[in-house]
């Protein structure tokens, strides 16, 4: 998930800038884009299959509300990649073009996963406190994008933390509604919950991870290598709930 490069889209940035202007990198510097890239092109190898199995298995839950996340799958490959592009291809040309893919990711993942957590859930009142989320996090992003942070120049971490917690608030309300029903007793054959539970894999340890890395000094390296991790650990729900549901238990 691009969320992997939050903590060192700056460094890298800095690191290219240094090359630029020295004509030569340091083997410090050298060993950490090597790590940065070695890492990053494991996590794109890692969506894409994500995403392909997930279209391969489209007829399991093509009727029900999980066709929606496979369009998620999808965006996750793709802003990979294109933060590839914006690296290697327009760093020369504009430095800032990594930073824009990340807040854009920042605010479409946000948008989709509260939105299709909203058309999951069943009550009223649940729908409503969903889009309260939503539309603060909205007002919340351009905000912060035009008045306290420009959304070309810097990484939008106040928005992305609200959008990391607002998310796991949601698959946390859908998870309570279905203990509640009886479709609990189906639950663990179901997409709906590899795929939330692989959002919750990932978003709940990644905020404190993230934020030692951001404010506490916490180790670079280790940082990289457990958000890695939780990449994997994130996929392979995903994978896992495509290939072990049954589509009777999909479709809804």
């Amino acid at each position: 998930m691009t969320r992997v490069y939050m903590h060192w889209s700056m460094e890298v940035l800095e690191t290219h800038q240094t090359l630029n202007n020295a004509g030569h990198i340091s083997p410090n510097n050298m060993e950490k884009l090597f790590v940065f890239e070695t890492l990053s092109s494991y996590i794109k190898f890692i969506a894409i299959v994500s995403a392909v199995v997930g279209s391969i298995f489209f007829y399991k839950y093509r009727k029900g509300k999980a066709r929606y996340f496979v369009v998620y799958l999808w965006l996750i490959a793709a802003t990979e990649f294109a933060y590839k592009i914006a690296y290697y291809d327009l760093m020369d040309e504009d430095p800032r073009s990594t930073i824009i893919v990340s807040n854009l990711f920042v605010l479409f993942q946000a948008l989709f996963c509260l939105l299709w957590y909203r058309y999951l859930v069943i009550e009223k009142s649940v729908k409503r406190l969903i889009m309260i989320m939503l539309l603060f996090f909205l007002l919340f992003f351009f905000v912060d994008a035009l008045f306290f942070k420009s959304l070309p120049d810097y990484f939008l971490k106040s928005s992305s933390i609200f959008g990391t917690i607002f998310i796991v608030v949601a698959v946390l309300i859908y998870f309570r509604e279905v203990l509640n029903s009886d479709f609990v007793l189906k639950l663990n054959r179901s997409v709906y919950f590899w795929f939330s539970l692989g959002l919750l894999a990932f978003n709940i340890p990644f905020l404190p991870i993230w934020l030692m890395a951001e404010y506490l000094g916490f180790d670079t390296q280790v940082y990289r290598s457990l958000v890695f991790i939780l990449n994997v650990i994130m996929h392979a729900c995903f994978i896992v709930g495509i290939l072990w549901s049954k589509k009777e238990y999909n479709n809804y």
